[in-house]
């Protein structure tokens, strides 16, 4: 169910361009941005779709996923920021790609609280959706 989020997340925050990149034992989504915004904005937004993608793991898994790695182009804004209680797992600052690391085992639990049909369903037409977008 996470590596559907890495596929399609591009079409829900059009202002990030995602790359998902499956390999044995790390799936990773590298994110860049589409337009030009001031530091702090960058920032913010990545902060935010940091958190966003957590707690979508975190639903989909049922526990948090602190054995995600995240690498953010930001300079460490310090404990005040609160990374380590809002992000667990290893964060890193001035990174050249803001990107999030997932084992790629997380990846392939499926979505217990879905009907296994409606999320191929679902899945059908999402990429029949991004097929055409491209």
């Amino acid at each position: 169910a996470l590596e559907a989020v890495g596929q399609f997340v591009g079409t829900q925050m059009p202002l990030w361009h995602v790359k998902h990149d499956r390999r044995e034992d790390v799936t990773v989504m590298r994110f860049r941005l589409t337009t030009d915004v001031p530091a702090e904005v960058a920032r913010l937004m990545a902060e935010v779709s940091a958190m966003a993608l957590y707690s979508i793991a975190e639903f989909i898994i049922g526990r948090v996923p602190d054995t995600a790695e995240i690498d953010f182009t930001h300079p460490d804004p310090g404990p005040r920021a609160g990374y380590g209680y809002h992000l667990p797992g290893r964060v890193r600052h001035s990174r050249p790609v803001f990107e999030i690391r997932l084992p790629t085992q997380l990846c392939e639990i499926p979505n217990a609280s879905a009907n296994r049909d409606t999320y191929l369903l679902a899945w059908s037409q999402c990429e029949a959706l991004l097929a055409e977008l491209r």
